[in-house]
């Protein structure tokens, strides 16, 4: 909350309850003049301009919105942080919070999340990694690879988007693979170009 609009509705409350006493304090008085006519209209005229201003104060706290058309929106987030050798040990990979599932690249040579920026070869996607716990051999169980067996696969490393919960990249072989996850699950999408064998090994 804006600290303009949470000092303001601060100093609403301190009205309305300011009128809320003042009203208690009125029926008091009104309870008073009870004996004496004229004192009692009086008072009880008070008390009707009271409410009037409670009632015009109340709509006014509840509609006030901040305006937030001169706000800027947060940056993108920035997956590929720290993805570059033994520097943080993440990786860009497809995921939700707490999720089992991390499908992304496994690079050759692979690096403790198995991927690695500033590599371009790849030995195909797996589903589960550790990411920037630190040591070795944390990375990439059950493979896929758009590709026969003996092939070596690249990243177009101009294509590769990597934002919360999605992964994408086009290959050097022309296949796009999209990757996603849920809580246990890899969603893994492969785009052939057309008229080409669909391999997977």
């Amino acid at each position: 909350m804006p600290a303009f609009l949470g000092a303001y509705l601060m100093k609403s409350k301190a009205v309305v309850s300011n009128l809320v006493y003042q009203q208690s304090y009125m029926m008091a008085e009104l309870m008073k003049a009870a004996i004496d006519p004229k004192a009692f209209i009086h008072e009880l005229q008070n008390m009707i301009k009271s409410l009037y201003s409670i009632l015009l104060i109340i709509p006014v706290c509840l509609t006030l919105q901040p305006d937030t058309s001169g706000q800027q929106k947060m940056p993108p987030v920035i997956l590929f942080i720290d993805t570059s050798g033994d520097n943080g040990q993440v990786d860009p990979a497809a995921c939700v919070p707490y999720g089992m599932a991390r499908v992304c690249p496994d690079m050759v040579h692979r690096s403790h999340s198995g991927y690695d920026f500033a590599k371009k070869t790849i030995s195909g996607f797996s589903v589960n990694r550790l990411s920037g716990i630190g040591c070795g051999g944390n990375e990439g169980n059950l493979s896929i690879k758009p590709a026969n067996k003996n092939a070596l696969l690249s990243l177009v490393k101009s294509t590769e988007i990597a934002e919360p919960g999605y992964y994408s990249v086009k290959l050097d072989n022309g296949v796009t693979a999209a990757l996603t996850a849920t809580t246990n699950v890899a969603v893994e999408q492969y785009l052939y170009p057309l008229g080409t064998e669909q391999l997977f090994y």
